[in-house]
């Protein structure tokens, strides 16, 4: 995969790809929310713009699936 955001790969630990999972899957979040989630709960300051980028999330998304060895949809 070709990321438009080289740092999520590495920003996805298992913690961070089970909150992800539990945004997504538990309270429904939108890719938008979930990438402004992320922002904040790891103090992130440039990784993406705006912090509620709906790519990155969707990012945030695939790189949780992948860390947890799930599909996305």
């Amino acid at each position: 995969m070709t990321w438009r955001f080289p740092a999520i790969p590495e920003l996805v630990t298992p913690d961070v790809a089970a909150r992800i999972k539990w945004l997504r899957c538990s309270l429904g979040a939108s890719w938008r929310m979930v990438a402004g989630d992320i922002y904040d709960h790891l103090g992130l300051s440039d990784e993406w713009a705006p912090p509620t980028n709906q790519l990155a999330g969707r990012e945030l998304c695939e790189a949780a699936a992948d860390v947890l060895g799930e599909e996305i949809d």
